[in-house]
């Protein structure tokens, strides 16, 4: 029961690919890179960044993904990640631009090239960004089955379209679809957060 969320990488100094941003942080010797919280998708991308190029980019860890944007307005970021809307008030002002998507191509900007087709390796990279509905886990697996159909059924109103598309979400996916991603994920989630020196809960 899931919407898929694009994430975005914007960078200040017009960084059109992830090439040129590898060239900037190695010039520039060390860049900083804005996140939405310690242990985040944007904190790991650093890390694995880091890893793969050599680079020296250091993570500044904001309380959430308004403050971070703000931080990129006020030109003490070189680069953050975050959802594509909520970069709008960066791309809008001219502050920064987009030079790559996470894992999955955003319709909205079609031509930005997703980290792996840049050249990214790493298996983080792979991943999907998404928001989700949850209950407890004692809930009865029929009521499970019956809130998903609920949820993917309700996609298909014109008004719920409308807000999916105003906050460039996918369409929802059923509790299997959910499960076998869950299955597929989250070995990788959890070999990213170890590497950061995590340890999940």
């Amino acid at each position: 029961m899931l919407h898929s969320i694009p994430r975005s990488i914007t960078a200040s100094n017009r960084a059109a690919t992830l090439e040129d941003f590898v060239a900037f942080a190695r010039k520039s010797g060390k860049v900083n890179f804005g996140t939405y919280s310690a242990g985040s998708a944007p904190h790991m991308t650093v890390h694995e960044l880091n890893k793969q190029y050599g680079l020296a980019i250091e993570p500044i860890h904001y309380r959430g993904e308004a403050p971070m944007w703000t931080g990129m307005l006020e030109g003490t970021l070189d680069v953050a990640m975050g959802s594509y809307t909520a970069a709008q008030s960066v791309l809008q002002s001219d502050r920064g631009t987009v030079f790559a998507v996470h894992s999955k191509k955003v319709d909205a900007i079609p031509h930005i090239k997703t980290l792996p087709e840049q050249g990214a390796t790493s298996k983080f990279f792979t991943v999907s960004g998404f928001s989700g509905w949850a209950v407890p886990k004692a809930t009865p697996q029929p009521v499970v089955d019956r809130l998903a159909e609920l949820c993917v059924a309700a996609n298909s109103d014109p008004k719920v379209k409308e807000v999916l598309n105003t906050f460039v979400l996918e369409s929802a996916i059923g509790f299997k679809e959910t499960n076998a991603l869950y299955q597929r994920e989250l070995p990788i989630w959890i070999e990213s957060a170890r590497s950061l020196g995590l340890e999940p809960s």
